[in-house]
């Protein structure tokens, strides 16, 4: 590997990560929409939680499940694509490994948009289908069971599913650069997420009476649609 491939393989992941399907989906199909003060109602807590990323999630609740979902499909093909095409043209060198972590960098601190940018969730899952998409379906799969069975917990679902990642790539790999990017993936998302961190804290703290799972799940696009999939196979009544 070579210094300038190395950088050039971060910097189009970065720029490319940096493109928001947020803001131009919610631009062109209600340019009026304001995202900057989205909020989720919570059952038994008198403030709302603040949405303080631009998300799939966040546009879910402004537009509907159906943009929430286009928004998501695309934030994981551009990265999926940027990283697959580097793949393609250095085939033996894993320079797209580099492209991947550019492109979720980018996506959550966007150059051109005053790095206010998503969590990260899409972007991570594009570049890891680039990479290995029999470990973007295990460790997804793996993770959901994991909160909803045994945690009984729809927050946990993704920090759980990103930390398999590390022993995937270790066990799998064993390669010093793969290992790097499953860490730093962990890293960036729980630094992208620090802000709504703590309001789901303070939401958690605030709740009275024994908050449940679905409640939580039901004010989101995303939850909704993870608590249909629960439901179906019966992890959930």
């Amino acid at each position: 590997m070579t210094i300038n491939l190395v950088i050039f393989s971060l910097i189009i992941g970065y720029l490319v990560g940096s493109i928001s399907f947020t803001r131009i989906v919610v631009r062109l199909v209600a340019p009026k929409t304001d995202l900057t003060h989205m909020s989720i109602s919570v059952p038994g807590v008198s403030q709302p939680m603040a949405m303080t990323s631009y998300s799939a999630n966040t546009v879910g609740l402004a537009l509907g499940s159906r943009y929430g979902a286009m928004v998501g499909l695309l934030d994981m093909l551009k990265v999926f694509l940027i990283t697959l095409g580097i793949r393609l043209i250095f085939p033996v060198q894993p320079y797209y490994v580099i492209t991947a972590m550019g492109g979720v960098l980018g996506h959550n601190w966007p150059i051109y948009y005053g790095f206010k940018g998503g969590r990260g969730i899409s972007a991570t899952y594009g570049g890891l289908f680039a990479i290995d998409p029999l470990c973007a379906l295990s460790t997804s799969v793996t993770g959901m069971l994991i909160a909803l069975i045994i945690f009984h917990d729809f927050a946990l679902i993704f920090p759980i599913s990103l930390f398999l990642v590390i022993p995937w790539m270790v066990l799998r790999t064993w390669e010093p650069l793969y290992i790097l990017y499953a860490v730093l993936i962990n890293f960036l998302f729980f630094i992208a997420i620090i802000p709504e961190l703590k309001e789901v804290v303070r939401s958690r703290k605030e709740k009275i009476g024994a908050g449940t799972m679905q409640e939580m799940m039901e004010t989101n696009p995303m939850g909704r649609s993870m608590l249909k999939i629960a439901r179906r196979f019966g992890w959930l009544k």
